[in-house]
């Protein structure tokens, strides 16, 4: 038996030239601008903290050789 073809397409027509802002109102679009740019400012400074960090402890970006066969035999024979 052969399946009845399907629309492939969207059941609602969306127009790619409203933004997310356009069905808000000027209220909530300064609510959301607020957020957003508070959000960025977060942003940057957790990364400018942890950019200060790496740069004071440098032997911790490289990545430690776990030498998990020696730990084991070490905690086995004390």
């Amino acid at each position: 038996m052969c399946s009845s073809p399907k629309s492939s397409g969207p059941k609602f027509k969306i127009s790619r030239s409203q933004g997310l802002l356009s069905d808000m109102d000027t209220e909530s679009r300064q609510r959301f601008a607020q957020n957003a740019n508070q959000a960025d400012i977060r942003r940057q400074q957790r990364l400018a903290t942890q950019k200060r960090w790496q740069q004071k402890n440098p032997q911790a970006n490289k990545k430690a050789k776990s030498n998990w066969l020696n730990h084991w035999l070490q905690t086995l024979f004390n």
